[in-house]
């Protein structure tokens, strides 16, 4: 029953060959039969990148619509459905033994090959998301019919595609398991997984920390030294870094430019196409989801559509958080980091919806008495008046629910009634992006202002004296008044005269700066401090802006 299950209901795909050869000898393992072969597990396990590949049909005809307007439907059984014959003689299959397996891997060649036609469409409009040669050609296209679907494997234009998608592996999952989609409500029961948690940007930062032991513990100025002796040294790394720099940047646009609403704001981090990618895979009305992903999936702004959707359209069954203290959950996960354990079903909630949330917990022994009680739930209604982004609240323990619902009966932070003080947060200068604006030298150059970073100040002590770097008063000044004059949302609310004026830029007067992350092993989750003046902060140290209010308001 085990090796029928696992040939019929099983599927799964990652980007490493290894991690999918690695499942299929466990899942060998697990449905071992003395004296039968090991089950054809080719066609249900596979590599490729569930991101950059077409999703489902109706994605596939949304795109269409978009680049040529066409009224052509899509329909799975004109598309995939020739290979309905191969995959049956694929199911009647038992692998009782060596013949049998070999019957099995033809039948899902013939598969494969019978839907040749709708992967080169899928090619070709994967590729028109990052190449504007290809998308303006499918422009041209004056309409799309199924006789012209047969013809496009052997066009110039699937040629073009297939060199622009050459580096990224792109999988296509209606073509790769055409027998999820040819059933009635379309896609997977359930999905489970733990997707990548990582930004599809390459930093140069972090590239040589891989080969420069004890990099990220230098400083800005060793490190630069570092990194020009690699250069020079180590071409075979530049080479290396420039290709991951330019498959990164595909990624990107791949990633921005699909069906992935909010990629564009904030850090293109993959666990947010995933969070899509999985509401877009999971059947109709009944699927479910249980995953695992970062905390962050609940609060960061580049999700906030899909919470909205998430709200609305699903029942959160649980959300249940951890802190990796100890790295009691992940052996390498930094401690810091705090993740969430996320299941949910697809479907309209008939009653008052609801979300239940516990944790975070720090080991076993919490996790195990917290989840043995019924969950604090809050409910959806209230979860959106809290915050415009529909972010959850990160509390420190269970118990804690009911100081959060008490606080919750005040004003929010950023509620503006017109008449007293406002502030909102800022970040003056990017790290890296920044950095040809600073001097990253080990001593202070003369008449030069330090950047602050987040250990350049802690609770009460308004400059520990370790620094990001120095930046010359004339030459940052220049920038952050022209930043400034740019960023017209996060400065509204001030005078057109005051925000003119140069000498009025925040970095001549103390400000209230905090911490963007705390370490884990600070007692306070958050450290903030008045920071003295003629320092420039990096968006590690953001501070609050103050379109309303004066220095009492900010004592306050």
């Amino acid at each position: 029953m085990r090796r029928q299950i696992a040939r019929r209901c099983i599927f799964g795909v990652d980007l490493n060959p290894i991690a999918v050869q690695l499942a299929r000898l466990s899942i060998w393992i697990h449905t071992f039969v003395p004296g039968l072969p090991l089950s054809f597990l080719d066609h249900n396990l596979v590599e490729g990148n569930s991101l950059v590949g077409i999703a489902t049909i109706g994605e596939a005809e949304a795109d269409l619509k978009q680049i040529i307007r066409s009224l052509f439907s899509l329909r799975s059984d004109e598309l995939i459905g020739s290979a309905q014959a191969a995959l049956a003689k694929l199911a009647d299959l038992s692998d009782a033994d060596a013949a049998e397996i070999e019957l099995a891997r033809r039948a899902s060649l013939e598969a494969r090959e019978a839907v040749r036609p709708a992967e080169a469409l899928f090619n070709i409009l994967a590729a028109a998301r990052i190449d504007e040669d290809v998308r303006t050609e499918v422009q041209s296209w004056p309409s799309l019919s199924l006789g012209d679907l047969e013809a496009l494997p052997k066009t110039d234009i699937h040629a073009k595609a297939m060199e622009s998608l050459s580096t990224l592996h792109p999988l296509h999952f209606p073509i790769v398991f055409p027998e999820v989609f040819l059933r009635d409500r379309a896609g997977f029961d359930v999905i489970i997984g733990n997707p990548p948690w990582e930004e599809a940007t390459v930093e140069e930062d972090k590239f040589w920390m891989r080969f420069e032991p004890g990099f990220h513990s230098l400083s800005q100025h060793e490190q630069e030294n570092i990194k020009t002796a690699l250069r020079r040294d180590r071409p075979d790394l530049v080479a290396i870094y420039e290709r991951e720099l330019k498959i990164a940047e595909l990624v990107r646009r791949a990633l921005t430019s699909g069906p992935f609403p909010g990629m564009g704001t904030g850090d293109p981090d993959l666990y947010k196409a995933f969070a899509w990618r999985f509401w877009q895979l999971v059947r109709e009305y009944s699927g479910r989801i249980g995953v695992v992903l970062p905390r962050s999936a609940f609060s960061a702004k580049g999700l906030k559509e899909f919470r909205l959707l998430l709200f609305k359209e699903s029942e959160i069954e649980d959300l249940t958080t951890l802190k990796n203290k100890a790295e009691w959950v992940f052996a390498d996960l930094t401690q810091q980091y705090t993740l969430a354990l996320f299941s949910m079903k697809k479907h309209m909630p008939k009653v008052e919806p609801s979300i239940p949330i516990r944790g975070p917990y720090r080991d076993i022994a919490r996790f195990r008495a917290g989840v043995s009680q019924p969950a604090p739930r809050y409910a959806v209604k209230d979860v959106l008046s809290w915050t415009d982004a529909a972010a959850l609240p990160l509390l420190p323990d269970d118990a804690s629910g009911e100081v959060f619902s008490q606080l919750r009966k005040s004003p929010r932070l950023d509620y503006d009634d017109k008449k007293s003080w406002l502030a909102r947060p800022y970040a003056e200068l990017h790290a890296t992006n920044d950095k040809g604006l600073m001097t990253l030298a080990a001593k202070r150059p003369e008449g030069q202002w330090p950047v602050f970073k987040g250990e350049s100040f802690d609770i009460w002590t308004p400059d520990t004296g370790s620094y990001y770097a120095w930046a010359d008063p004339e030459k940052i000044t220049e920038a952050l008044q022209r930043k400034r004059l740019r960023a017209r949302t996060a400065f509204r609310g001030y005078p057109h005269a005051y925000l003119i004026d140069k000498n009025t830029l925040p970095c001549y007067k103390p400000r209230i700066a905090f911490r963007d992350i705390a370490r884990g092993t600070d007692p306070r989750t958050f450290i903030a401090c008045l920071v003295p003046p003629k320092v420039v902060l990096t968006n590690k140290a953001p501070y609050f802006l103050w379109p309303r209010g004066d220095e009492k308001d900010q004592a306050y």
